[in-house]
């Protein structure tokens, strides 16, 4: 059986965050994923007035999206 389960290592421990409901002895491996630091920088406020009105909807986000939804699946497809 495989199972993967999601930990926290720190000062020589490891903490598993969900129980993995295996009962009895079970052999694991420990893989440390790499991890990249991603760089967030902010967006200035004029960047969101070069990107209004580009998609012009009405306003009702659950409307809007039903709308587009439908109008997706009446599209020819391009496969």
């Amino acid at each position: 059986m495989v199972k993967t389960v999601k930990g926290i290592y720190e000062n020589g421990q490891i903490r598993l965050l969900e129980d993995p409901h295996i009962s009895g002895t079970q052999e694991v491996y420990i893989v440390f994923p790499e991890v990249a630091q991603l760089s967030i920088t902010g967006i200035p406020a004029r960047a969101f007035r070069q990107v209004d009105g580009i998609v012009s909807l009405g306003g009702h986000a659950l409307e809007d999206s039903e709308r587009l939804w439908e109008e997706n699946l009446s599209a020819p497809s391009h496969r």
